[in-house]
C-alpha cells in the first residue's frame, strides 16, 4: 500500500522515520503521505508464531528526537507481549466459539426430541443459532425436488413478509435461494469478516 506501516509489516523490523524521511519517501515512490504528517513516526511489529500480526506505533508532531534506538528495543519488548496476549485472547474467543457451537448444536439435536411439531422445532432452531449468529432476519425453505419448489415454513425478517412458494426453482436465475438449492452449496455474496 505504500503505507508506513505496511513497511513494518512487510519487513518485520522497528522502523524510524523523520518528516524529511516521509516526504523524500513519498516523492521517490509517487505515494501520498497518509495521515498527519509527524516530526519522528516510530513503528514496531507485533509477531506471534514467526509471523506479524500487526504493529504498534508511536509517532511524535513536534519533536524530532523524541525516540531513540534504546526506546524502539523497549517497544519491540513490549510489542512481544502484546502479541502474545492477543494471541492468548483470540485463542480465548476461539474456545467460547466452539464451546457455544458445541451447546448450540446440542440444543438443536435436544429440540429434535422435545418438540412437538415443526413449527416450535423450527423456533428452537432460530433461538439456538442466535447464541452463535444474529439472526435478526432468519428462515428456514423446504425443497420438493419432485415439483421443483422452495417453501418458507419459518421465515423471519424486519422488512420483508414471508415470501409465496418459488416455483421451477431449477430455472431460476433470480432467487439466492434457488441459487443454493441448486448449487447444493452455501453460498457468500460481499461478505467481509469484521474482526
Amino acid at each position: 500500500s505504500g503505507t508506513l506501516i505496511s513497511e513494518v509489516l512487510v519487513s518485520a523490523k522497528p522502523l524510524f522515520f523523520t518528516k524529511n524521511e516521509v516526504i523524500a519517501r513519498a516523492a521517490r515512490t509517487g505515494m501520498p503521505v497518509i495521515g498527519s504528517l509527524s516530526e519522528l513516526w516510530l513503528g514496531v511489529p507485533l509477531i506471534s508464531k514467526k509471523k506479524v500480526m500487526g504493529a504498534i506505533v508511536v509517532q511524535s508532531y513536534s519533536d524530532p528526537r523524541r525516540y531513540c534506538l534504546k526506546d524502539a528495543d523497549i517497544l519491540t519488548a513490549v510489542s512481544n507481549q502484546v502479541a502474545v496476549a492477543i494471541d492468548r485472547k483470540r485463542e480465548e474467543k476461539a474456545r467460547e466459539k466452539s464451546e457455544n457451537i458445541n451447546l448450540t448444536l446440542f440444543a438443536i439435536s435436544n429440540a429434535v426430541n422435545i418438540s412437538s411439531n415443526l413449527i416450535e422445532l423450527y423456533e428452537q432452531i432460530h433461538r439456538s443459532l442466535g447464541r452463535i449468529l444474529d439472526v435478526t432476519n432468519f428462515y428456514i425453505a423446504l425443497y420438493n425436488k419432485d415439483e421443483d419448489f422452495v417453501s418458507f415454513p419459518y421465515f423471519v425478517d424486519e422488512t420483508t413478509p414471508a415470501p409465496s412458494t418459488i416455483h421451477a426453482v431449477s430455472e431460476r436465475k433470480n432467487s439466492l435461494t434457488a441459487e443454493v438449492v441448486n448449487n447444493g452449496q452455501g453460498q457468500q455474496k460481499s461478505y467481509q469478516d469484521p474482526g
